[in-house]
């Protein structure tokens, strides 16, 4: 595991765009890896600058230029079902709890799959639905339970 994981934090120096934006989602939930990734919002490719404001979305609002990209990009995305869950998570960071709700809806709509009723599931629990977030949990467990790939 150390050894992965220091392959991928050598990764963000790579000279390829590519490989550094692959490294990015990897390490996001790495801690002391963090700093790197806001620095990494400021990538001369585009493609790593959006793999980093993703990956670091609960604080890319104190980054006015990154969030402005990102938002950008959420929108270009935002007429697919996984551009209607990825609103719907910044919605969610951001604490707008009815927009993530109806991105979140919208998404069910265009994809009733486990992840989209799972992501609706937490946009109700933050918009105060304790019993309709139980009901859209209840269903992305049937779903992802389902014999085959699970995502219907």
């Amino acid at each position: 595991v150390v050894a992965c994981r220091a392959s991928l934090v050598a990764s963000l120096d790579d000279a390829s765009a590519r490989a550094r934006a692959a490294a990015v989602p990897a390490l996001a939930r790495v801690p002391e890896v963090r700093p790197r990734l806001v620095a990494l919002r400021h990538d001369p490719a585009r493609v790593v600058r959006l793999a980093a404001a993703w990956a670091t979305r609960a604080t890319v609002a104190d980054d006015a230029a990154a969030h402005a990209e990102m938002v950008r990009w959420l929108e270009v995305g935002a007429d697919q079902p996984a551009g209607a869950l990825r609103q719907s998570e910044l919605a969610l960071v951001e604490r707008r709890a009815e927009s993530a709700v109806a991105w979140a809806e919208k998404a069910v709509r265009w994809d009733p799959s486990g992840p989209s009723f799972h992501t609706l599931a937490r946009a109700l629990v933050a918009s105060g639905k304790p019993e309709e977030a139980r009901a859209a949990l209840r269903r992305a467990e049937q779903l992802l339970r389902a014999p085959g790939d699970g995502a219907r």
